[in-house]
């Protein structure tokens, strides 16, 4: 049983739904990118994957150096910082991304995408665990996976709801699967629903920026 009174120590609350809206706002960007790039650009969901891989190599690269960097630094800054990584990426989508866009403008705004990732999780769980009581470590932990898989959950409904709203739904799973792909009077529709899933996600990571700053 989890102690909700640890909810009212600020550090740990702020960070943890910091945690919450980054989740809802963020983890749903690979989802529609792959979306895009099956169902716009055509591509297979392997070459789709292949992609979006520089973003992962830079974030695995910088996130052990982040870590160490978290421990003199405070916290709250990094997380701030990545989140604005992560706020600069979505804005660079929803300005370029259109059906005639290059796949590699994915590959390249996926390298700040990962900047900011690399910046925002190890500094975030140093705020969650340095703000926890020592003998409740676990239980905080385990409320840290929590607010993040909720996060998760909400991300993936709220923006495949806002994306599909363009398409029926059917065809936007047949997207992601990899078989189908839009004509180009549809594709166009389905990407002015990309941008709009892009703006409700920058609405939550900005929520979660600003708890980043007051922590």
């Amino acid at each position: 049983i989890v102690n909700l009174s640890l909810l009212k120590i600020r550090l740990l609350s702020y960070s943890l739904y910091a945690l919450l809206f980054q989740g809802i706002g963020g983890l749903s960007l690979t989802f529609l990118l792959i979306m895009y790039l099956q169902g716009v650009k055509g591509l297979s969901p392997l070459y789709a994957s292949l992609i979006l891989i520089p973003g992962y190599v830079v974030a695995s690269i910088l996130s052990p150096i982040v870590g160490k960097r978290t421990e003199k630094t405070k916290p709250g800054l990094l997380a701030s910082l990545g989140l604005i990584g992560t706020l600069i990426s979505l804005i660079l989508y929803f300005i370029f991304l259109t059906p005639y866009s290059s796949p590699y403008l994915v590959s390249a705004i996926s390298i700040i995408t990962g900047i900011g990732s690399s910046l925002f999780w190890p500094s975030n769980n140093t705020a969650i665990m340095f703000s926890a009581p020592r003998e409740y470590y676990g239980a905080v932990s385990g409320l840290a996976r929590t607010f993040s898989s909720i996060g998760t959950v909400l991300s993936y409904v709220i923006s495949i709801t806002v994306a599909s709203i363009s398409v029926p739904r059917y065809v936007a799973f047949e997207i992601f699967l990899g078989t189908d792909a839009l004509d180009s009077k549809t594709m166009v529709v389905f990407t002015q629903g990309l941008h709009y899933a892009f703006l409700v996600s920058s609405v939550f990571i900005l929520l979660s920026m600003l708890l980043s700053i007051l922590t």
